[in-house]
């Protein structure tokens, strides 16, 4: 079947012009029997049946793509919020140092702590 899908693109043909009788008598070259109707071979075809069928985890059908967005979606959430609270953290140590600092500078000066700081 693989040899007669490679000849019609060779020619420049459409695979929706693949009857359900060349891929028949193409199997039948190969020693198999197939039975299909040409419905089935379009249906086959059809991106969009393709795309539906593929329902397996990480599979391209809507419902898991939509699961699999919704879940990265979740994710992203939480690692917003994990830097929210991390950048909170930082800015409050920040701040502690700074008032250490000045703690400090006043201190050893004996005077208030320096402006800007």
């Amino acid at each position: 079947i693989g040899g007669l899908v490679d000849r019609m693109i060779e020619q420049g043909h459409s695979l929706h012009k693949l009857s359900a009788a060349r891929i028949e008598q193409a199997a039948e070259e190969a020693g198999l029997s197939v039975k299909l109707s040409d419905e089935q071979v379009q249906e086959a075809l059809d991106p969009a049946r393709a795309v539906a069928r593929r329902l397996h985890v990480g599979g391209a059908a809507p419902a898991e793509m939509a699961r699999m967005l919704a879940h990265r979606e979740e994710r992203l959430a939480q690692h917003g919020e994990w830097l929210d609270t991390c950048a909170h953290r930082i800015n409050a140590a920040k701040r502690g140092t700074a008032e250490a600092i000045s703690a400090l500078q006043a201190e050893v000066t004996g005077v208030g702590a320096p402006t800007g700081v």
